[in-house]
């Protein structure tokens, strides 16, 4: 199977399961199954679009999706912390895609490797939450040891830190 064949495998997996996460018992339409598949789809075409500009390698096997409805139309949106290898230097990546605006992927960097380490997120109250762990003085490039939290909302198409 060529590479492009598995893109193409992955994008129909990924709008399967996307679309398919409607609880039993609930009718969920066809224009809202779409409407949550499309942002997850448009974020791996993300992904592809950095890996091929940057050559890093995406260490997929860390990834973290969350959905939840961050613009209020009542339709859940994709949120995934990805991370990114480049040599010996790692770094995570936040990316969020709007039922809305499913056009737009918006993306913000969370750290890497001698800086902090996000390790989970939630969505909640139309915000996403990351916790993680930073690096304090000391610490060895594989430990970050002081708890972190960071608040993200989406404002004018982009993901913004509130501080």
């Amino acid at each position: 199977m060529t590479s492009d064949h598995k893109y193409r495998y992955c994008v129909l997996m990924a709008l399967s399961l996307a679309g398919c996460a409607a609880h039993e018992g609930l009718s969920v339409s066809q224009d809202e199954a779409d409407a949550r598949a499309i942002p997850t789809l448009r974020i791996e075409e993300k992904i592809r679009e950095i890996i091929n500009q940057t050559k890093d390698w995406e260490m997929a096997q860390f990834r973290t999706y969350r959905q939840g409805d961050l613009d209020g139309d009542g339709i859940e949106d994709t949120v995934l912390i990805t991370t990114f290898e480049h040599g010996n230097y790692w770094h995570r990546e936040l990316f969020c895609c709007l039922s809305s605006s499913p056009r737009t992927v918006m993306l913000i960097d969370l750290g890497g490797k001698g800086e902090k380490e996000a390790e989970d997120m939630e969505v909640e109250d139309r915000k996403v939450i990351v916790n993680g762990k930073k690096y304090a003085d000391g610490d060895a490039m594989c430990c970050p040891s002081l708890q972190y939290q960071s608040t993200f909302t989406v404002a004018d198409g982009k993901l913004l830190e509130i501080k």
